[in-house]
């Protein structure tokens, strides 16, 4: 599960980033805008990776292959925690067991590798447009 999910997540912010760059590009808006644009589309490629590894830990909780400390987490439940640990943020009050704690560790690699990414596209993008006029 968590390579096919890293995988995945790679695809969909390669793609994302792809698309933020051509938008960047050839739209005629203003440079900040331009900008913003690509933080939008980043940040919406963040957000569908935690959702991918959020279904992923549905999906092995609810098959018993793992287990969360918190016993039947609802969907929410594994919004929140998925967010928590893709970003590294990891408030500790869930908690993954066994097996899960694998999963849990590559989330959070992966999702500091991809965010690392996003602020290497980010700060080229904002030093080609940053001081241009408007």
């Amino acid at each position: 599960m968590a390579a096919l999910l890293v995988v995945v997540c790679v695809g969909v912010h390669y793609e994302a980033l792809k698309v933020a760059y051509r938008m960047v590009a050839n739209v005629s808006w203003s440079h900040r805008v331009r900008v913003a644009i690509g933080v939008v589309i980043a940040f919406l490629a963040h957000s569908t990776e935690a959702l991918l590894f959020a279904l992923g830990w549905y999906l092995l909780v609810h098959l018993g292959v793992t287990e969360l400390s918190i016993g039947h987490p609802t969907p929410v439940d594994l919004i929140y925690f998925s967010f928590s640990t893709y970003t590294s943020l990891g408030y500790g009050d869930i908690v993954p067991l066994a097996d899960g704690r694998l999963l849990a560790g590559v989330e959070s690699l992966i999702g500091l590798v991809l965010i690392a990414w996003t602020a290497s596209f980010t700060y080229l993008e904002m030093r080609d447009n940053w001081m241009r006029d408007d």
